[in-house]
């Protein structure tokens, strides 16, 4: 069964806003190799993460909240939206 997460991608603009700083940002602060943040994201590869980290690709949207867990931040975070849960 496809999940709807598989089906979805985060649009490329988000490269513009950041995207690759602040995955090296938050995987460097967590002590994290690239090889390292790949194991902790079962599936992925080392590869996967320096495209990533280059702007080449861009990670799935189901990767994209694995990625956000691993790293200890939300999504929304992570985008630089603020969390209007905490108003």
């Amino acid at each position: 069964m496809i999940s709807p997460f598989d089906q979805i991608t985060i649009p490329a603009e988000i490269k513009t806003t950041g995207f690759c700083v602040k995955l090296i940002e938050y995987r460097k602060l967590r002590g994290l190799t690239q090889t390292g943040l790949a194991r902790c994201l079962e599936g992925t590869s080392r590869t996967s993460i320096t495209n990533w980290e280059k702007g080449t690709s861009i990670p799935s949207l189901k990767s994209f909240v694995k990625l956000c867990r691993t790293l200890d931040i939300t999504p929304n975070e992570f985008l630089g939206f603020e969390d209007r849960g905490e108003e």
